[in-house]
């Protein structure tokens, strides 16, 4: 096992992540921060996927089937090695954004941990897909659970969408970044109960002034 290899035990489950650096292991099995949502035998749209840490857990609790997207093709690479390294077999790893539909090229240098989607001259062009887009492309049934931890896309992919597209979701979970009283209000319009945590300002090497904070959003 390399330097950039780790082994996490999780629960009963042995599991290898490469690049661990990229993601986010100790959020996802330490601090657990999905616990919150029921995923047994649900499907699972993961936006932000990374290297597949939140994809596998979300299989070892029981998900149906995961549709892990990630924009950053390098990155996403990784989460499928990950996932294969692990033998598992109901995790889709999509190369693409989430957001609106378009096409965006993003640098290949980049991605993993914070980082922004970012449109660049050159590099990899990647499709990016609406939430209505991937509930048609990939069959998507209702009482599915969204994921979302795609540094500022959940605008786009929550905002523009409308309720009848929302309605295929039970459980919402993800980090807002610039305050969440206008996706609150989006979900709330369209049937959700909305639990937030305080937000916290904080800059990163690509964003100054964030307002994170985490968004809980389900039905009764």
């Amino acid at each position: 096992m390399d330097e950039n290899t780790i082994k996490v035990i999780y629960d009963t489950h042995e599991i290898i992540f490469k690049d661990y650096t990229a993601g986010d292991v100790i959020g996802v099995y330490v601090k657990e921060d999905y616990q919150d949502i029921n995923v047994k035998d649900k499907t699972v749209i993961d936006c932000g996927a990374a290297i597949g840490d939140s994809a596998i857990y979300f299989s070892l609790k029981g998900a149906k089937r995961v549709i892990a997207i990630e924009a950053y093709p390098k990155i996403a690479k990784v989460a499928e090695e990950n996932v294969k390294l692990n033998n598992l077999t109901n995790i889709q790893i999509v190369s693409a954004a989430c957001g609106i539909d378009r096409f965006i090229t993003v640098d290949s240098r980049l991605g993993g941990g914070p980082t922004p989607l970012i449109n660049t001259n050159n590099g990899y062009t990647v499709p990016s897909y609406s939430l209505k887009s991937i509930i048609k492309n990939f069959q998507i049934e209702k009482g599915s659970v969204l994921k979302l931890d795609c540094e500022v896309c959940e605008y786009d992919f929550i905002l523009n969408e409308d309720s009848s597209t929302l309605e295929y979701s039970d459980q919402i979970i993800m980090e807002y970044h610039y305050g969440y009283s206008l996706l609150k209000r989006k979900l709330e319009n369209a049937g959700f109960k909305v639990k937030v945590t305080k937000p916290e300002l904080m800059d990163t090497q690509f964003r100054r002034g964030l307002i994170l904070g985490k968004l809980y959003a389900f039905r009764e």
